[in-house]
């Protein structure tokens, strides 16, 4: 028990850090591959992490929406096909970091934070 109690923090951790990164999203330099390539690699990162962290079993078996279901699904998946970075090639740089911030983003929506009153 303690260890799902663990895992659920650390999902809700991750969660929060998800939220950190798509409110700091704004523009890039979208010509600079040392620039993007950065922004893939922290995205990836994250989304992996996120992937791990709801990880099938224990505390994954929590009553979640559909939406919010199908997102982890997504996050699992571009985590599991998740290819190295080419850093060389701005345009699949560019087109990888729309992928992994549009399911940040994406995550993000699915677990807003509830509506206080």
């Amino acid at each position: 028990m303690s260890a799902d109690i663990v895992r659920i923090a650390e999902q809700v951790v991750l969660i929060e850090s998800a939220r950190i990164y798509v409110a700091g999203m704004g523009p890039t330099d979208l010509t600079s591959r040392i620039v993007v390539s950065g922004h893939l690699t922290a995205a990836k990162a994250l989304l992996t992490q996120i992937a791990n962290a709801f990880a099938t079993g224990g505390a994954d078996d929590i009553v979640r929406t559909a939406d919010q279901a199908e997102i982890i699904e997504a996050v699992r998946v571009y985590a599991a096909n998740n290819a190295p970075v080419d850093a060389t090639n701005v345009s699949w740089l560019v087109g990888h970091l729309m992928d992994a911030e549009a399911l940040l983003v994406k995550l993000v929506a699915m677990f807003k934070e509830p509506a206080t009153t």
